[in-house]
């Protein structure tokens, strides 16, 4: 079973999201210096040519550094903000005083262990590769040889990532991979509409409101770009189907994208999960046939597992909305009935 069709995938992701975003508050002045990204890479190489260096030649200094590097001034300008902030320190070499090694300090290295822990204890609750993040934390050469593996992922065309286009297209904006994830983690989380202000989303990620207005505005032209060259991209219809909520159409029109999400990709879990929880909140609305898809969709995700994200639609729809979903989940066996009834109490009560 792929990951993201695992039943605790939602909050899995969820949490993942949050603690991902959380270290970004509070650096809206660093961010406006320096951008999210340069601090991220010169980080990253420093770390890298530190742990995988076999020989002095192989240090990271702030010429090598320079070197693998766009923007020379930007790098050595970040590279002076972390020596000020003994984030990194300087070891010159013994045989020549000229030549001076940047070293990471117990901040950014143990910073970076909590970074790849926190991706280890996620992969751990989705499979049963558990145990690999205590390591992570007590064994200083499988956490070095970690960090190793990682190199190939310094060069961009080389990141998991780049599968991904339009998720890949985020990256090269500054914050908008951030901005990405924040908004899929609130959708995920069970908000049928992710109301939340430009300012709210600024304050998160430590830029300003114009520049998530801009990114928003880039990324509603990107899906428009992607359903007129992918016109059986499910997801992409399903995106549109949400800016239009979001805009506050909720029209023939826009039941019509949502209508194709369906038709172009009935069997995919991670998108019927997404589908579920924008879709079910409005059912009373949308045409019949339509209405007949949503109610088809919510009944099989519970049958296949999918309860607590279920649940979360169905708590945040409306009287009329939960009667007509209701009336799906009765048909159901006695068993999935039980099941989804026990998460909707749960979250009542909490």
């Amino acid at each position: 079973m792929r990951l993201r069709d695992h039943p605790s995938f939602a909050p899995v992701f969820v949490g993942f999201c949050d603690q991902l975003i959380a270290p970004l508050r509070g650096q809206r002045l660093m961010i406006k210096l320096f951008g999210q990204r340069a601090p991220t890479e010169i980080v990253a190489h420093i770390v890298m040519m530190h742990m995988s260096a076999r020989q002095p030649v192989e240090r990271p200094t702030l010429t090598r550094l320079q070197m693998r590097l766009p923007g020379p001034r930007q790098t050595a300008a970040f590279v002076a903000v972390l020596r000020g902030l003994s984030l990194v320190t300087i070891e010159r070499d013994p045989g020549d005083g000229r030549i001076r090694y940047l070293v990471p300090g117990s901040v950014i290295l143990e910073g970076l262990r909590g970074w790849l822990a926190l991706h280890l204890d996620c992969h751990a609750r989705l499979t049963e590769a558990g145990g690999l993040s205590v390591r992570l934390r007590d064994d200083q050469s499988f956490y070095a040889e970690t960090i190793r593996q990682c190199a190939t992922w310094l060069c961009r065309d080389s990141r998991p990532l780049t599968g991904f286009p339009d998720l890949a297209w985020t990256d090269e904006h500054d914050s908008g991979i951030h901005l990405a994830l924040t908004l899929v983690a609130r959708s995920a989380a069970g908000r049928h509409v992710v109301d939340v202000s430009t300012a709210e989303l600024a304050t998160m990620l430590g830029v300003s409101r114009s520049h998530i207005r801009n990114l928003l505005a880039a990324m509603e032209e990107r899906t428009r770009l992607t359903l007129s060259c992918a016109p059986r991209d499910s997801f992409a219809w399903l995106v549109a189907f949400g800016l239009a909520l979001g805009h506050g159409h909720l029209d023939d029109s826009a039941f019509a994208l949502l209508a194709q999400s369906y038709q172009t990709g009935p069997n995919e879990a991670w998108i019927a999960v997404r589908r579920t929880i924008l879709a079910s909140p409005v059912i009373t609305r949308a045409p019949d046939g339509v209405k007949a898809e949503i109610l088809d969709e919510f009944g099989t995700l519970v049958r296949r597992g999918f309860v607590d994200v279920v649940a979360k639609a169905y708590v945040s729809a409306p009287s009329q909305a939960q009667a007509l979903l209701k009336s799906r989940i009765d048909q159901l066996d006695s068993r999935a009935q039980t099941s989804f009834a026990k998460a909707v109490e749960s979250l009542r009560r909490s």
